[in-house]
């Protein structure tokens, strides 16, 4: 791994060369500050996919710190490394702690930084002797936790939880591993030829929700609907599961601002160059009581050619941000952008309001406080990566836009952002 702090000074001084920047650190207000109904700001994480930088925006989108922490970070004294494959978990991060999925096949792990500090509080390995590639995490409780592990072991039974493709609980305080929920039975009949992929994770009205990718035994082309699964979080059992029945390669779920709705964004990609089964690409709305209910879909093929992507938040209530992937041709030249699009949940029309610079797949991760009509998009590319920041209306119009460059101390591009 490439690391962003060299490791001795003695060795900068022996090559005569000028000491890397430090991290800018923690912000110790954000620590005891409370929540309120938009939270307090963006987590933005920036990647060259070697090293890692995370950094804190208000939700007005100025820069609280240009480095909360970085690839080498210190916790009790012992230097954690983290990869340049870091995520932020898809719900709001509460509390005095940020929480970080680091898929590493050398480091599966969730980590919690201290905002106040940017140190390490506490980790949770959850490799258990595979590279398990954390997609996502939720706490149920302060002891309690689920991380979709979208990694498939295929030697399993060396030791305890190992299977994978699963949902591993965690105690998030202590580190220990509790349990794991099978997730194949979810499957039904697609179980024999298909594994379950989970991916994102959310907790309404009780329950637990994670998607399900449904891909293959081998490849990651879908051939059957994606799914999700509802859990009992007192019993750590599958309640319902909903079949999404035309959207393949599902691989985001975000939760309305109303709590009462999911939306839920498939690629059905094929291929790495951005080509898809574009039929069984769109948006699936999902309402959730009394059992969730596929009522209404969004075909991608109804704005044009393009996939939808892997991001997408809730503006407003009737407002979905949401990417749409752009393509390579077989010999690696740019046939189409990205695009951030602003979808009309009532009338299906989407309104292009921004496309990716010459080079596709660079838009990243969409984050948005809908209470306070301020959403952040993470785009890799333009001016060497920024972060989109739009001020909207309560309809989820746009009121303005800029953009942010959140630091200059390591020029890492942007690729996620959370809330926090």
């Amino acid at each position: 791994m490439k690391s962003l702090v060299l490791p001795g000074a003695l060795l900068l001084a022996a090559c005569d060369v000028p000491a890397p920047p430090s991290t800018s650190g923690g912000v110790p207000q954000l620590a005891e500050a409370g929540q309120g109904a938009c939270g307090r700001g963006f987590s933005v994480v920036e990647s060259d996919y070697q090293s890692v930088n995370v950094a804190l925006l208000s939700l007005e989108g100025t820069v609280l710190t240009e480095s909360l922490a970085a690839s080498e970070v210190l916790a009790g004294g012992a230097d954690v490394s983290l990869s340049g494959d870091v995520v932020l978990t898809s719900e709001p991060a509460v509390g005095a702690e940020l929480p970080l999925l680091d898929r590493a096949a050398s480091a599966s792990r969730v980590l919690w930084l201290e905002l106040a500090t940017g140190r390490v509080a506490r980790r949770v390995d959850v490799a258990t002797g595979f590279p398990s590639n954390p997609h996502d995490f939720v706490a149920i409780s302060s002891n309690k936790g689920y991380v979709a592990r979208f990694g498939h072991n295929r030697d399993p039974g060396r030791q305890p939880f190992d299977a994978g493709d699963d949902l591993l609980i965690v105690n998030p305080s202590s580190g220990e591993l509790l349990g794991t929920i099978d997730l194949r039975g979810a499957l039904g009949d697609d179980s024999a030829a298909h594994l379950p992929r989970p991916d994102k994770l959310v907790v309404a009205g009780g329950s637990a929700y994670v998607l399900l990718g449904t891909l293959p035994l081998r490849g990651f082309t879908a051939t059957v609907p994606s799914r999700i699964a509802r859990l009992d979080p007192e019993t750590d059992s599958i309640e319902d599961v909903l079949v999404l029945e035309g959207l393949r390669g599902c691989s985001s779920m975000v939760l309305a601002p109303s709590g009462a709705e999911l939306a839920v964004l498939c690629s059905a990609l094929v291929d790495s160059n951005g080509n898809s089964q574009q039929a069984f690409s769109g948006v699936g709305l999902v309402e959730l009581a009394p059992a969730p209910r596929l009522k209404q879909t969004f075909r991608a093929d109804a704005w044009g050619d393009a996939p939808v992507g892997s991001s997408g938040a809730y503006a407003s209530a009737s407002t979905l941000l949401l990417t749409t992937f752009g393509r390579f041709s077989a010999t690696g030249e740019a046939e189409a952008q990205d695009s951030l699009l602003a979808l009309d949940l009532a009338t299906g029309r989407a309104e292009r309001l921004l496309e990716s610079e010459g080079v596709p797949f660079t838009l990243g991760g969409i984050a948005c406080a809908a209470n306070c009509g301020q959403c952040v998009v993470a785009d890799a590319q333009r001016e060497g990566g920024v972060v989109h920041h739009f001020g909207l209306t309560e309809e989820g119009g746009v009121l303005s836009h800029a953009t942010v460059k959140v630091e200059r101390r390591f020029g890492l591009p942007p690729r996620d952002v959370g809330r926090f």
